[in-house]
């Protein structure tokens, strides 16, 4: 875990907030449903994170028995993916991730996970989580950046849906954000070593010995960074406080 210290608002804490929240409320409305499949005791996931396909999923790992998961998701709605990593955790299932694994599912389905896997082309990358937008709730109360009731009071139940989840897990969720901060400033999503994941208290990680060198070019095309690699600079990480948000 880190050490706190004083918060640090971020310029870009905003338009950081409406990106998560166009995820976290609205989704990507234009993509279909992913197909849930089931293999023996494994249920594949492959698409975006829907109440539907959530639901689609909890059926599968109860009806059949499931004791692993492989997935590949771009993330999703937040409540959804929540169920699903509680389901994940309680059963004690693995996590494979065989593609990407960004947003709702590297936030939660990834280190629900008893046993974690990244193979074939898997990338775990994190952009932010519900706390990252506590940030923004304390904009709103002093009135520097106002919003609306409804997206103030979802933040508000997601992020404390959230902060039960991780404490359950025992994971620090600062590990979702970090890298928004100096000296890192990570302007999308970025990714971790396996024993950087593992003092964040996301443990039992296997992944493919090239994995710090994974080709970034099919995310990083026409010269815009969307992916980075980070190293933890342990010695100066600290935590922001985020008590004094509402």
């Amino acid at each position: 875990m880190v050490h706190p210290s004083r918060p640090r608002i971020d310029a870009n804490v905003k338009a950081v907030a409406i990106a998560l929240l166009s995820v976290a409320l609205t989704g990507c409305a234009t993509q279909k449903f992913a197909p849930v499949l089931v293999s023996g005791k494994t249920v594949v996931f492959q698409g975006l994170i829907y109440a539907a396909t959530a639901d689609e999923f909890v059926r599968a790992v109860e009806q059949h028995g499931a004791n692993r998961v492989l997935i590949a998701s771009g993330g999703g709605h937040v409540a959804p993916a929540l169920r699903m990593a509680r389901v994940i955790h309680d059963r004690g299932m693995d996590v494979e991730v065989f593609g990407q694994c960004f947003s709702s599912c590297a936030n939660y389905i990834f280190p629900a996970g008893k046993n974690k896997s990244i193979t074939a082309l898997g990338l775990v990358g994190w952009h932010g989580n519900m706390q990252h937008l506590l940030h923004l709730l304390h904009l709103h109360r002093t009135g520097k950046a106002p919003i609306t009731g409804a997206i103030l009071e979802e933040v508000t139940t997601l992020a404390a849906q959230e902060a039960e989840f991780y404490k359950t897990i025992c994971v620090d969720p600062f590990i979702t954000w970090f890298g928004k901060l100096p000296p890192y400033d990570v302007r999308d999503t970025y990714f971790l070593a396996p024993h950087d994941m593992a003092r964040f208290g996301i443990r039992d990680v296997a992944v493919r010995a090239d994995y710090a060198q994974t080709d970034l070019a099919p995310y990083n095309a026409a010269g815009v960074e969307k992916v980075r690699f980070v190293q933890v600079k342990w010695e100066s990480l600290r935590m922001p406080l985020v008590a004094e948000s509402p």
